[in-house]
């Protein structure tokens, strides 16, 4: 059985902005430090800072923990906004 779970980006333009991008940017600090526990607030943040789309009962945390690594970057590369210049 296939689970479509659909996770979308927060416009820049909602209020807010700076406030999620120091966040962000403090969990991939910690994530370069390799500190396991900024991917417990990793996927705290996609699931309330983003958008999430997913079937009734489906459990954000565990279907996001048992992604492969193919899935998760496909996932997190079209979640996160592209950086100004980039």
């Amino acid at each position: 059985m296939t689970v479509e779970v659909i996770v979308r980006p927060t416009s820049r333009s909602k209020p807010g902005f700076l406030l999620r991008e120091r966040k962000r940017m403090a969990i991939f600090k910690r994530l370069d430090e390799n500190d396991p526990t900024a991917i417990d607030d990793l996927v705290q943040y996609m699931l309330t800072e983003m958008e999430v789309e997913a079937p009734e009962g489906t459990d954000f945390v565990e279907f996001i923990m048992n992604l492969s690594q193919d899935e998760y970057d496909s996932l997190f590369k079209r979640s996160v906004p592209p950086t100004k210049g980039a």
